[in-house]
């Protein structure tokens, strides 16, 4: 689990591919605590599923932040360093994989 990053995760910073390319600007992170504290005893399928929605990055894309925000699992982060989020995808995989927005985020703070 990516734990550690959620102090270091601060609205706009740039949010990057594996590759160093821009993707958007980070606008709000969402952190379920309840899934955290369940990872501990769960299996491997469902500790990875549960991963994915401890944490939840919304990043602006696009001209002045006008394009579509994308929803990255903080589980996706390679690394953090200064003001920038690398992640583990490819931009196009992140722009496929991350458009739509979960529903449980509603419920998140």
């Amino acid at each position: 689990m990516h734990d550690e990053y959620f102090g270091k995760l601060t609205s706009d910073m740039h949010v990057c591919d594996v590759l160093g390319n821009k993707i958007g600007s980070l606008t709000r992170v969402y952190r379920d605590e309840a899934s955290i504290l369940q990872m501990a005893g769960a299996d491997a399928v469902v500790a990875e599923r549960r991963a994915e929605q401890a944490g939840i990055m919304e990043v602006k894309t696009g001209l002045l932040g006008l394009g579509p925000h994308l929803y990255v699992p903080v589980a996706n982060i390679r690394e953090v360093v200064d003001d920038s989020v690398f992640l583990e995808q490819s931009k196009e995989d992140v722009q496929r994989d991350c458009r739509h927005k979960p529903d449980f985020l509603d419920q998140l703070q």
